[in-house]
């Protein structure tokens, strides 16, 4: 799910998720090959999101050369509820998302990898676009120019890694490219409504939005007990203003087995969208094959901006999340299991082009879990 998706993918944010677990601070490598398999779940009363994948990563016969690629599937049950005025009625719906990549990195230099990567994915990204075509398909089908929804997305990326200082520093520069067909805002056209002599339609907003993002990160380990990792993102989404993040990540050895995890961060987009967020987890290290953490994380933002003249916007909103993890290694099979509260509380629905949509953007309680399997040749 960035899934390294995070797992509250469905949080509807044009910038790394927020909520983020533990990142990896990779070194440069050309090892073996290693595979992935993780199976994420998100439930509440009404909504119930289980996301599964599998990842590879293989040396070619080709010196220098790896293959990477993946497989995900997101399986989305959500029970929709109207908000009152409206002439909507319950449903459920249950939906499939299939999401693909095939990769290449090339060791270039010693010290010096590139990557090129082409994903595509088919289906609903998440659950808000499901309830919001649950309640387009109940209240304009029929208009003869509303259609089905058929979301889908392209995406290209290119990475440059640098390993500055072998095993202490690293550089990371990434660009990307991506095109995709979203659930579409829906409005009666107000022109047909005044005209007697013409039959009332419906206006349909963009279904295409292309993004343009790109990233760097700088990963040091300052001594023996401090590692460090600074990561500037920024992202292009057609017809708004650009989106900047800056997130910090840090990771400390206290002793007697004891590492300490910190994460801050804040994104910002003209005219009103800001975000802040930061957490702090304690790693605790029975032996060399068994590990637990504990983890606390806050999240919040003043709601997400339109890009176009129909606004299905979320509003401003508090999310916090506290969580236990187990890791356990036997040779190079590597198991890790963990559950999380995640709590959501937003804003008050006050646009009246948005009231439509509270049921969506009401608080909720979920119950995060996540079980993981990583081998290496």
């Amino acid at each position: 799910m960035t899934l390294h998706k995070s797992l509250f993918f469905t949080l509807p944010l044009m910038l790394a998720p927020p909520l983020m677990g533990q990142t990896i601070l990779k070194s440069l490598s050309t090892g073996g090959a290693q595979y992935d398999l993780q199976s994420d779940g998100l439930f509440s009363s009404d909504i119930k999101i289980i996301n599964s994948s599998f990842q590879f990563r293989v040396p070619t016969s080709s010196p220098g050369l790896t293959l990477t690629g993946s497989y995900g599937r997101t399986d989305h049950d959500i029970d929709y509820s109207p908000a009152p005025g409206t002439f909507t009625s319950d449903n459920n719906r249950r939906h499939t998302t299939d999401a693909y990549s095939l990769g290449l990195e090339k060791t270039l230099r010693p010290n010096l990898i590139g990557g090129l990567t082409a994903s595509y994915s088919k289906g609903f990204s998440d659950h808000r676009s499901i309830w919001i075509d649950e309640f387009y398909q109940q209240s304009f089908q029929g208009f003869s120019s509303f259609g089905d929804a058929n979301p889908q997305s392209y995406s290209v990326s290119t990475s440059l890694q640098w390993d500055y200082a072998p095993n202490r520093g690293s550089l990371l520069a990434t660009a990307g490219f991506s095109n995709a067909l979203i659930v579409a805002g829906v409005g009666i056209d107000p022109d047909t409504v005044i005209n007697p002599l013409s039959q009332p339609d419906v206006l349909v907003g963009e279904e295409g939005i292309n993004t343009f993002t790109a990233s760097l990160q700088w990963t040091e380990a300052l001594n023996s007990r401090l590692r460090v990792q600074q990561t500037f993102n920024f992202t292009e989404v057609e017809n708004r203003r650009s989106r900047f993040q800056l997130q910090s990540e840090l990771a400390y050895y206290l002793g007697k087995n004891w590492t300490m995890r910190l994460e801050a961060g804040a994104a910002y987009e003209e005219p009103t969208f800001e975000a802040y967020y930061g957490g702090i987890t304690m790693v605790y290290e029975w032996n060399k094959d068994l590990q637990f953490d504990f983890g606390f994380r806050y999240y919040e933002d003043t709601g997400e901006i339109s890009n176009t003249n129909f606004n299905t916007a979320a509003p401003g909103t508090e999310n916090t999340e506290a969580s236990v993890g187990v890791l356990w290694r036997r040779g190079k099979l590597s198991t890790r299991a963990s559950v999380a509260l995640y709590i959501t509380d937003f804003d008050p629905v006050q646009n009246n082009a948005n009231l439509v949509f509270a049921n969506l953007y009401r608080d909720r309680d979920f119950v995060a879990a996540r079980l993981a399997f990583s081998y290496d040749f």
